[in-house]
């Protein structure tokens, strides 16, 4: 068969699957007998936005977690939720038939994995969200293969607040054997999910999908910032520009959080920032020039220095309004 492609799916034989190889989840229940629960048990390493919100989706559909951070608060917070808190990742590993990694970037992934390389062991399998290098996801997925381990590189499409909703999309690198075996996980995370090819194939199609939503978010900054020094009201202008041909998914989420300058982080800037270095490189390696990606890194870049790190992307409005400023 050829990566990218399921085969062509016959009437009644694997509910949910659409043409594009996605799947789109289906309300049954994981049970197969009643009284039965055939949900694995589910260990997470990384307890940070994305991480969190991911545990409160499973948990909220009745899987069992554990898990690992090493920020004592965001495990407390775990421990709200009805997550089972560890004190060393160990324990997660031992307890998990499913582990998810939800961690700041490839090397990081490659640390823990390192770390923990004696105590992954067959039947586990491994769903990695983190946002890497592709091909650093190949190369796990190679190395866990040796070791009867499954690798999903199963990287997210949306912010840690869709994800929290059920709303993101999954884009997943893997074996397809594996992917099918980890549907009704991803049933439960997101609203679909699509398996795009081998190890890094979804890395690659993060790279993509983060390209086009970073600018598109740039794009409306710089818009609403010429709509207020024309004299139009920014929210009627946001308005206008959502009921329009102009309009795109980064407006309703980020719109307002723009205007209002609300940035309690959703997704941090400094980890798009790293993304887009990602693309970045990607770009280079295949011999595609990225010119509005490489404006955007050095946007990008200037609003971190400037302290706005671990602010929500939204805050690249902050780049028009700094420069607005010093023209004053």
């Amino acid at each position: 068969m050829v990566w990218g492609q399921l085969r062509p799916h016959r009437p009644g034989h694997q509910p949910g699957l659409r043409p594009g190889n996605a799947y789109y989840p289906l309300r049954t229940r994981h049970l197969q007998n009643p009284g039965i629960n055939m949900k694995p048990a589910i260990g997470c390493i990384g307890l940070g936005l994305l991480g969190d919100a991911l545990a409160e989706r499973l948990l909220e559909s009745g899987y069992s977690l554990s898990g690992f951070d090493l920020s004592a608060a965001r495990l407390r917070e775990f421990a709200t939720h009805g997550g089972q808190p560890q004190s060393h990742w160990s324990e997660v590993v031992r307890q998990a038939q499913v582990l998810i990694l939800s961690l700041p970037d490839g090397t990081v992934v490659d640390q823990v994995l390192q770390e923990m390389a004696a105590e992954l062991k067959p039947p586990l399998a491994i769903i990695d969200t983190t946002t890497g290098d592709p091909q650093g996801a190949q190369a796990r997925g190679e190395k866990l293969a040796l070791m009867n381990v499954a690798y999903l590189d199963a990287t997210v499409a949306g912010s840690s607040e869709l994800a929290r909703k059920g709303e993101a999309i999954l884009l997943v690198g893997s074996r397809e054997g594996d992917y099918l075996r980890m549907k009704p996980v991803f049933d439960t995370l997101a609203k679909s999910h699509f398996l795009l090819g081998a190890w890094g194939a979804g890395s690659k199609m993060k790279l993509v999908h983060n390209l086009a939503l970073g600018l598109h978010r740039a794009v409306l900054a710089e818009a609403l910032t010429l709509a207020r020094g024309l004299g139009i009201q920014q929210e009627l202008a946001l308005e206008v520009l959502m009921a329009s041909p102009a309009a795109s998914a980064a407006m309703p989420t980020k719109g307002f959080k723009m205007i209002r300058r609300e940035f309690t982080p959703q997704a941090r800037l400094k980890q798009h920032l790293k993304d887009v270095h990602l693309i970045l490189e990607a770009g280079a390696r295949s011999g595609i020039a990225l010119p509005l990606s490489d404006l955007h890194r050095k946007i990008l870049d200037q609003l971190v220095k400037a302290g706005f790190g671990d602010f929500d992307n939204a805050a690249i409005i902050e780049a028009w309004n700094q420069s607005a400023s010093k023209g004053n």
